[in-house]
């Protein structure tokens, strides 16, 4: 993806309420098993939230059914 390259990006996931993945790139592809997890974050009133680990920060944004995890460096 060409925005990933020109910036801090490694991954994305796009998955629903059910737990089904509707897209992933980089990193996300290999991070499928963090849905269960990353679904059961609580997010601010406009459906926005960050998580932090080891070596990436993900980037949470759900609207409607939909949910994008966006990891990037944690650094």
């Amino acid at each position: 993806m060409e925005a990933e390259k020109q910036s801090d990006i490694k991954g994305t996931i796009a998955f629903d309420t059910h737990g089904n993945v509707i897209a992933s790139t980089g990193v996300g592809s290999q991070r499928i098993e963090d849905i269960g997890d990353l679904s059961k974050v609580t997010l601010d009133a406009e459906g926005f939230a960050q998580v932090q680990g080891d070596s990436l920060l993900v980037h949470l944004y759900k609207r409607n059914d939909i949910t994008l995890a966006v990891y990037t460096s944690a650094q």
